[in-house]
Formats: structure tokens, sequence, C-alpha cells
């Protein structure tokens, strides 16, 4: 008897060190203001949605609440802190002096270059002096269900052209080939995804308009986005494969602006290898095409027109 009364009150001593911690984060989501914007992430937070009954029945409004609550976790910020300062000491060190890193990355090994592989699950970064480049791995189910709905689209409008226009991230063209593998092979991923598609859609050779000017800063260093630049080697191939002749670089007024540091080195800005890319920050530059244009900006995340 006496046994069964020490089980009871063990079992509610864990039951009560389990469920306070969550009622106490309930009590604190509960009266905590929302916020709009996450400096950390640069980008828009999610807010609570409108409940109904369709959107509970259908089960929209539990994922997006769902998606609400995970951004508006109470300390969010704080926690993603300290958990990226542990993450930093998480690295297996090889003999090259690169150094094989894990940690909670959002996306999505050094062979002799002295690079840095920072792994998460199927997500690696490489970083290489002051670059720090995304390393994908292709997916065939993915190719064939983009294969699947450009198809669709073609049958549904038999009068229009449909162009396709699959673009290599920075990986294959500022990393050294001792990186590369079969399952990176984005070249070779492309090619094989733009046999499967129907022979009537128009494909684009992005690939090989970038690879031709590899040496131009087609890519920013510490981010996942292409220049300016780049974005116009892949418009050539565009009008090329569209039909028309593409507007000369000469003709477009430019200028830049600088101190960039990029989306990539703000998810491994905790690991010491990732300092020279800090060191090093990044121009943007941009060109002005000649037509009419009024832009329109916005930097609180509200999505209302700023300046």
């Amino acid at each position: 008897m006496w046994g069964v009364l020490v089980n009871k009150r063990r079992a509610a001593a864990v039951a009560l060190f389990f469920f306070l911690p969550l009622l106490g984060l309930g009590l604190v989501s509960v009266w905590n203001p929302d916020r709009l914007y996450s400096p950390g992430e640069n980008r828009a937070l999610a807010q609570k949605p409108p409940f109904s009954r369709n959107e509970l029945f259908s089960g929209r409004w539990t994922g997006d609440f769902d998606e609400y609550y995970t951004d508006q976790f109470p300390a969010r910020e704080r926690l993603m802190t300290l958990s990226a300062r542990a993450g930093r000491w998480l690295y297996i060190a090889l003999r090259d002096g690169s150094a094989v890193i894990g940690g909670d990355f959002d996306l999505d090994a050094g062979l002799g270059g002295g690079g840095t592989v920072a792994e998460s699950g199927d997500n690696f970064f490489l970083i290489l002096g002051d670059r720090i480049m995304h390393m994908p791995e292709s997916d065939p189910a993915n190719a064939k269900m983009y294969a699947a709905f450009l198809g669709r689209v073609q049958d549904a409008l038999p009068d229009s052209r449909v162009i396709s226009m699959v673009v290599p991230n920075s990986f294959p063209l500022c990393a050294p080939q001792a990186y590369m593998t079969d399952a990176r092979d984005q070249r070779r991923a492309i090619t094989a995804l733009y046999d499967s598609l129907d022979s009537r859609i128009v494909t684009v050779d992005a690939y090989a308009a970038l690879a031709a000017h590899a040496d131009e800063y087609l890519y920013f260093r510490t981010d996942h986005h292409w220049t300016a630049r780049g974005a116009y080697r892949a418009y050539t191939a565009f009008c090329n494969a569209a039909g028309f002749e593409p507007d000369g670089l000469e003709t477009w007024e430019g200028g830049q602006y600088n101190g960039f540091v990029g989306f990539f080195y703000r998810q491994v800005q905790q690991h010491p290898q990732a300092a020279a890319a800090a060191a090093k920050p990044a121009t943007v530059g941009f060109f002005l095409p000649p037509a009419a244009h009024t832009p329109t900006a916005s930097g609180d995340g509200s999505k209302n027109p700023g300046r």
C-alpha cells in the first residue's frame, strides 16, 4: 500500500513538472502582444487567423493557427539565439582544415578547398572563404510533379506558349568541382527535367548562359538570390528561347548599394567559420531598364507602401 502511494505521488510530481511550464507558457501567450516582424529572420510573422466553422472543418484553420503560434511563441527570438550559440560548438574538424557543422537551418565536406559544410537533415551549407552556399540535392519526385503541372498548363492553354526556365543556384557555378556529387549535379538534373517535359513546352537554358559568365558576380556571396547581373544573364537566355532580341545592358542606367550581408549568413553566423563573410559585405548593384515604372517598398513587414 505504501509503495502504491509513493508511486502515485511520484507520478503526480512528474505530471506537475511537465504541465506547469506548459500552462505558464500558455498564459504568457494569451497576454503577450503579437509581433508583426522578426528582425532576426528578416520576415513578417504569421498573425492570428480569423476563426470560422468552414475553415475549422476544412483543416485550414488548425494549420494556420499552428503557424501563428510557432511564430508568436513567447521569447522565440531569445530561444533561437540560445540554440544558435549552443550549435556553434557542434562540429567535426576535418583534416584539410574544414569542418562539418550541424544546426537547425530553415532551408533547403571539404575536399581540399578549406571549406565548411553546415548540415541539418537534407540541408547543407558550404562556407568557402567569404562565400556561403547552399548545397541542394535534386529530387526526382519534385521534377516529375513539376513536369506534370506544366503539361496540364499547356493542355489548358493550347494556343499559348508555355516557357520553362529552371535556374541553378550558386553552388555548381561557384564551388570547386571537388564538392560536386551526382545528386548535386544541377546541370544534369535540369537536362533530365527538360527531357521529361511535353514537347510543346519551350525550355530556356539559363545554366549555360550563367556558366558562360561564371567569372562575373552573378550570385551574392552570402545569400540565395542572384545579383542583378546574374538575372540579366538569365534574361538574355530567356529572350533567345522566346525569340526576341534582349536589350543591351549598356543601355541601362545603373548603380549600387554597399554593406549587404544576406540570408545564408544569418543562418550560420554563430559559427566562427562564417566570420570572413561578415568582414566582407557585398554590394547590391541595380539596373534601371528604359521603361516607365513607379516602385514602392515597405520595410516593416506590414505590406503597406512605404517609400
